[in-house]
């Protein structure tokens, strides 16, 4: 069973990647030289999405069968975790007990809970995996669009039932607990950066150091690239209309880091003239306000970076900035909304350092 729902599959994920991995089109025609065999590439769908490993040309047929059933069972497992569209997965059955009890759970599991909480504390409460119920009542989740807004009275029940706060989580023995027994988590808003991470993981176990990860747009990239030098990976520049497509605007070089993106200019509805925005404050339930279309955050992890790109959406241009120019090792790209509709760029002090010439494709 997929993270996400499959019936509303994108080319990225749930709350908006707006990555665009460059394979072939960009990247590996512009570092790769014509002469040298092409990379290895592995390919699958996992999580309501698909799901991409790039390794180096020496791997074997035989070799890359054996990594893509590895990696199939691993994201399998994953799922099985925190799937909530899995009615047997691990949190579907937390999420469906109305017990306020110590529920035992998976180490992996326990581990992106944990990492959450970090975040959650960090962010002031910008950043909450226990949304999911408000999100559903703004019409942007399973149960379907709306059109009109939600009552001052609708939103205030929910929130006093919300909030990461009531939620608990401990790695030994790995468990979780929760203080209301309604509370329902969801981690799509970490889970597949989560899953990029293990990848990597898996595969530098196995002695693969040169790999490049993507699942539904989230991306870790270890050691050279093929023919040298860093990954790189393109940042989608937002549009004005969802007919115009997609279109790269940045290409970012990564080396042993990892890059998420997340914005808002798609998913929106609009009720007697105004603009509801998919991205919801848990800390007041209504959708945000402010001009930040866009965020690509490059960070030591990718569930870090995943889900601090949700933050940042949460908190805004100034805020968000101000958050993330203030983390070790990592950096963004923040991109605002212009009253002519056009989007500028506010990078953080070492983030123009990581970004590479936008060419076009060499010639085959």
């Amino acid at each position: 069973m997929p993270l996400t729902d499959p019936s509303k599959r994108r080319p990225n994920k749930v709350l908006l990647a707006l990555l665009v991995f460059m394979l072939g089109a960009v990247a590996f025609r512009a570092i790769t030289p014509r002469s040298k065999p092409e990379p290895v590439v592995v390919e699958g769908e996992t999580m309501g999405t698909t799901y991409r490993v790039v390794l180096d040309a020496n791997v074997s047929p035989k070799q890359k069968l054996r990594v893509k059933k590895a990696i199939d069972k691993l994201l399998a497992k994953i799922n099985r975790q925190m799937s909530t569209y899995d009615p047997e997965s691990e949190i579907s059955r937390f999420n469906n007990s109305t017990s306020t009890e110590w529920v035992n759970v998976s180490l992996g599991f326990a581990k992106v809970v944990e990492e959450a909480k970090r975040i959650h504390e960090q962010s002031g409460g910008a950043f909450d995996v226990t949304v999911g119920p408000l999100v559903d009542l703004w019409g942007f989740g399973a149960k379907g669009r709306r059109d009109d807004p939600p009552t001052e009275e609708e939103i205030g029940e929910l929130l006093d039932s919300l909030g990461s706060d009531r939620l608990e989580v401990r790695l030994s023995p790995a468990s979780l607990r929760k203080s209301v027994g309604t509370l329902r988590v969801d981690l799509s808003a970490i889970a597949k950066g989560y899953a990029v991470d293990e990848v990597s993981t898996f595969l530098l176990s196995r002695a693969y150091r040169r790999h490049l990860v993507e699942i539904g747009g989230e991306v870790v990239a270890r050691g050279a690239a093929p023919g040298g030098g860093p990954w790189l990976v393109g940042i989608e520049t937002p549009t004005k209309s969802p007919s115009e497509g997609q279109r790269v605007g940045k290409i970012i070089r990564l080396n042993n880091r990892a890059l998420a993106t997340s914005g808002d200019y798609r998913n929106v509805f609009e009720a007697d003239g105004r603009r509801f925005s998919h991205t919801i404050d848990p800390r007041d339930g209504q959708p945000v306000t402010h001009d930040l279309a866009s965020v690509s955050v490059v960070a030591p992890t990718c569930a870090l970076a995943d889900a601090l790109a949700t933050t940042a959406m949460v908190l805004g241009p100034e805020k968000g900035l101000a958050m993330l120019s203030g983390l070790p090792d990592v950096e963004a790209l923040l991109l605002v909304r212009a009253a002519d509709g056009t989007f500028k760029e506010v990078p953080t002090a070492g983030m123009e350092a990581l970004m590479a010439p936008l060419r076009s494709p060499a010639p085959r």
